[in-house]
This record gives C-alpha cells, sequence and structure tokens, in this order.
C-alpha cells in the first residue's frame, strides 16, 4: 500500500511540474549569454569557498512576484500563467507558500523537492519544483513533508530528456509555525 501511495505522489508531482507547455519556440535560458537554447540540468554551486552556506537572504524588494499575499484562487491561476508562459518569468524572484514535498525519482534515484498548493475547494492541486540554494542535508535540513512552508527563489526552466520543467532555483524554505 506504502508503495502505491508513493508511486501516486510521485505520478502527481511529475505530472504538475510537466505544465510547461511544449512549445515550437526555444525557451530562452536565464544566462543572457545564451538565450538560443535551453538550459541543462546543473547542480548549484556553493562559491563560498570552503563555508558550507546554508541559507540565503532575498529580501521584500528582491521579490517581483510574492504570491503569499494572493488569494488560493488567485495563487491558482498565477501558478497556471507561471506554467503556461514561462519566458515572462525567467529570472523572476518568486515567493510561493504551499505544502513541502519530497521525492526520488526510482530511473535516475535522484531527489526533488517540490511545494503543491491546493485550490480554493482543495480538490486541485499545482505543484513547482525547487533546488535550495545551498547544499542542505536531507531529511535533516528540511521540514517534513505535508509541512507550510514558503519557498523563495527565482524562476527558471531546465530540460531533462524530451520534457522541459519549470523550476525555482537558489530557493529559500521557511517552515510556517
Amino acid at each position: 500500500m506504502k508503495k502505491l501511495i508513493t508511486l501516486i505522489i510521485i505520478i502527481s508531482l511529475v505530472c504538475s511540474m510537466t505544465g510547461c507547455k511544449k512549445r515550437k519556440d526555444v525557451i530562452p535560458k536565464v544566462d543572457s549569454n545564451k538565450t538560443d537554447t535551453l538550459q541543462e540540468k546543473e547542480p548549484i554551486k556553493d562559491d563560498s569557498k570552503g563555508k558550507e552556506e546554508k541559507e540565503h537572504k532575498y529580501t521584500d524588494e528582491d521579490v517581483t512576484l510574492d504570491m503569499t499575499k494572493l488569494s488560493t484562487t488567485m495563487v491558482f491561476s498565477q501558478m497556471y500563467n507561471l506554467l503556461a508562459e514561462p519566458k515572462e518569468y525567467f529570472g523572476k524572484v518568486i515567493r510561493i507558500k504551499g505544502n513541502f514535498d519530497s521525492q526520488i525519482d526510482p530511473n535516475n534515484n535522484k531527489r526533488y523537492y517540490g511545494i503543491f498548493i491546493m485550490d480554493s475547494t482543495a480538490c486541485c492541486t499545482q505543484g513547482l519544483e525547487f533546488e535550495p540554494y545551498a547544499k542542505l542535508k536531507y531529511p535533516e535540513d528540511f521540514p517534513e513533508i505535508g509541512d507550510e512552508v514558503i519557498i523563495t527563489g527565482e524562476f527558471n526552466t531546465y530540460k531533462e530528456g524530451d520534457f522541459n520543467y519549470c523550476n525555482l532555483i537558489k530557493a529559500e524554505i521557511t517552515k510556517i509555525s
């Protein structure tokens, strides 16, 4: 039964993260030097030269889109916009509130982190993957699965295999008490 539940969670995480619609035009990278290709998935590099930096602080002025101040209906609509028109949000710092999740993809044995947002009727969810700012240890440095959190990070896309994905990079995680 646990395997079935885990499989359902993984499938819903993957389905919600594949919301970036397939386009014939090329989605540019955040890197302004290479705007003609998709960004390949790379681990976030910690450039602190020996210092284990576990936290990066975005200020309120850094945040371009703060969805924590929107109604659930507006958040759900804004999530749709993020996934449908990712070019409009490249490099923008986004803050969002939802429930934390983490899963390991059995195909590549890689851990993914995500945040899930419920609509106002709590019948539908949308998810967004994120990559923490620094190398953190799971589960020690993370909230529990299902905990309500605020994620702040830079909007990005990447290509893995044949699919394009949207995510927040350099993300901060704040657990809501």
